[in-house]
């Protein structure tokens, strides 16, 4: 049997958008690791993020604080 392994690296902001500058920054030295980003809770950030370099973003407290958002948030354009 042969197993994959799948590197993570999660830059998390809880509760707050921490701009793009250390995904910029963390990207340039991923090759093989999946980037992924917290602290989205607006339509405009999960637009900025993925231009920096991050492989997925997650919208996770804004499920919890606002759902109407929630759902705007996560209707992003790539």
């Amino acid at each position: 049997m042969r197993y994959s392994i799948i590197s993570r690296f999660y830059v998390e902001y809880t509760g707050k958008f921490g701009g793009t500058a250390a995904v910029n920054a963390t990207a340039t030295v991923l090759d093989e690791t999946h980037l992924l980003y917290d602290g989205i809770d607006s339509t405009q950030k999960a637009n900025t993020v993925p231009d920096s370099g991050t492989d997925a973003i997650v919208v996770g407290d804004c499920f919890h604080k606002d759902r109407e958002a929630y759902c705007l948030t996560t209707r992003i354009d790539l």
